[in-house]
Order: structure tokens, then C-alpha cells, then sequence
């Protein structure tokens, strides 16, 4: 048996996703972590918002 290959997947866009689904449901990977920015303010309340990648 082969070891799993391990992955770091940096992204933050919404066009990462796919990417980021694909890696997770493909048995040769191990996602070791996920890296993308911070919450950042959004709106005329400024309401903290996540990535689309961290959703």
C-alpha cells in the first residue's frame, strides 16, 4: 500500500473550491492544512466576514 501524498492547500477565492473539494475526496491526498486569509470586515456595518474557502 502507497502512502497518501500530504497537501497543504493554499486559497482563498471562490474559484479555490473546487480544487479544494477535488483534493478532499480523492483518496491519495491527505490535507494536512488549509491556509487562506483572515476574516475580513465587509458591508456599511463592517460585519467580519470569512473567505469563501474557510466557509
Amino acid at each position: 500500500m502507497r502512502s497518501k501524498i500530504k497537501t497543504i492547500f493554499i486559497g482563498t477565492p471562490d474559484f479555490g473550491i473546487p480544487c479544494l473539494n477535488a483534493l478532499h475526496d480523492d483518496n491519495r491526498f491527505e490535507l494536512v492544512a488549509v491556509v487562506t486569509q483572515p476574516d475580513k470586515p465587509c458591508g456599511r456595518k463592517m460585519v467580519l466576514t470569512p473567505p469563501p474557502v474557510k466557509v
